[in-house]
């Protein structure tokens, strides 16, 4: 797990903690902050248990994909409070002082310096009614809330599915709550939400969502819909699905096999053939970074030498990771991978593999979910991010457009990223440093068409 940013990876972060009041009792509970890198600002969560005798707790890096991370040499000695993340690839070491509701304190990390600061976190009191709730899909208990503006009447219903990656039900993304916010929009303009941990993430059952293919989650997020639709103040006859990301193609997916679902919206959904929504995405990630031209060439042709590779079935891993390796040491004199030895080049490459290997990524590169959509006869919502670089909304609008279908809408809101935050370059890099809200516009359009349906 890495921390500081560099010009290979993007690495965000997410942190949650615990700590009772000014009496200066053992931290327990949940809190929130952000460690100081280089200048580096990276929201975190830590969750620590209730009782006084339990010196424990675990580690949340919402942003990172990195829940449930074991505390360890956890020491209290009011108002010194120390804990450490110690496994065979993350080594964090934290040290601070507690002053009434806050920590402060030293962070480390492989011989790196920096600071951090944690605030307890208080339950927020909200004019809607939340329920924690769990429902089967399958062999697995999903986790998750249902809010519903009150209980005196009966409300349009929309569930939340997150993007690929394992999420929570809150989608934190470089310290945006993206569902959050969404949901507290919804809420307030008498729309009822469920939101859900992905399978294998929070406190859902199962394995990194990563070992599923995307038609495996879409089952998940069936369920949740049914979930939703059978509380006597959801109606089920104006009720449907939000996705945002790979999200979207999931709500294709169970609004073509549920005549059930009365609406789909599409966040940023992707709408061409996965190899080529990632190979446009590296594009685009590439050149908001201003990386040299003959660099961001010779690396979009590799991966479609790689993503060619397997697709045509069965796959001689041994050979593609050599192909991998060779593309690799040939840009090793770019000033993109100048600073990178053979060891570190060797690490990158059995990373890749390994994330290649994964069902969901040998399913998802040869998918194209414009034939999903055009089997989705409900009224769908496409929305789409000018300045997005993940999903490009020239790209995939585009995709949305030729299919002809009258029950499709596409709204742009130009100045939008992935997030549909107000954006600068549209660079993941830059999610953390924007404001954690939407661009002017985005919910209100949401809640005017989910109510003319």
């Amino acid at each position: 797990m890495k921390i500081i940013k560099d010009i290979r990876l993007i690495a965000l972060f997410t942190l949650l903690f615990c700590f009772t009041i000014t009496s200066y009792a053992q931290p327990s509970g949940k809190w929130s902050g952000s460690i100081n890198v280089s200048g580096q600002n990276i929201d975190f969560e830590v969750n620590l248990p209730d009782k006084n005798d339990d010196l424990g707790g675990v580690l949340n890096i919402p942003s990172q994909g990195a829940y449930g991370l074991e505390l360890n040499s956890v020491k209290w000695d009011a108002p010194k409070f120390s804990f450490k993340v110690d496994t065979t690839n993350t080594h964090l070491v934290f040290e601070g002082k507690r002053k009434n509701d806050s920590i402060k304190g030293v962070f480390r990390q492989s011989g790196v310096q920096g600071t951090f600061y944690l605030v307890k976190a208080t339950k927020k009191e909200t004019p809607w009614v939340n329920k924690e709730i769990t429902f089967k899909s399958g062999k697995f208990s999903i986790a998750a809330s249902l809010s519903i503006p009150d209980t005196t009447g009966t409300y349009p219903g929309v569930v939340l599915v997150s993007g690929s990656g394992g999420q929570d039900r809150t989608e934190n993304i470089s310290g945006f709550k993206v569902f959050d916010k969404l949901a507290s929009a919804l809420l307030k303009n008498g729309i009822a939400v469920i939101r859900y941990d992905d399978r294998g993430t929070g406190a859902s059952e199962g394995k990194d969502v990563m070992n599923y293919t995307t038609p495996e989650l879409a089952k998940d997020a069936e369920a949740a819909f049914h979930k939703m639709i059978s509380n006597e103040h959801v109606n089920s006859k104006q009720s449907g699905i939000l996705g945002h990301s790979e999200g979207a193609i999931i709500a294709g997916e169970v609004a073509r096999n549920n005549p059930e679902v009365d609406f789909i919206l599409l966040m940023a959904g992707p709408a061409v053939r996965g190899d080529k929504l990632l190979l446009a995405q590296s594009e685009s990630i590439m050149n908001s970074r201003e990386m040299d031209d003959n660099y961001v060439k010779n690396v979009i042709e590799l991966n479609k030498k790689m993503y060619s590779y397997l697709m045509k079935g069965k796959v001689n891993w041994k050979a593609l990771r050599n192909k991998l390796w060779q593309g690799f040491a040939s840009l090793k004199d770019t000033k993109e991978l100048s600073s990178m030895d053979s060891t570190t080049i060797n690490k990158q490459v059995n990373a890749q593999v390994k994330s290649m290997k994964k069902p969901w990524f040998r399913y998802f590169i040869k998918h194209n979910p414009r034939e999903v959509y055009k089997e989705v006869n409900v009224p769908a919502l496409a929305l789409y991010g000018g300045k997005d670089s993940q999903v490009s909304a020239r790209q995939n609008a585009r995709a949305i457009e030729e299919m002809g279908k009258a029950n499709f809408s596409i709204k742009l809101f130009p100045d939008a990223n992935h997030l549909f935050q107000k954006a600068e370059t549209g660079s993941p890099m830059e999610y953390g440093s924007l404001d954690k809200k939407f661009v002017a516009g985005f919910t209100d359009y949401i809640v005017k068409w989910i109510k003319e349906r």
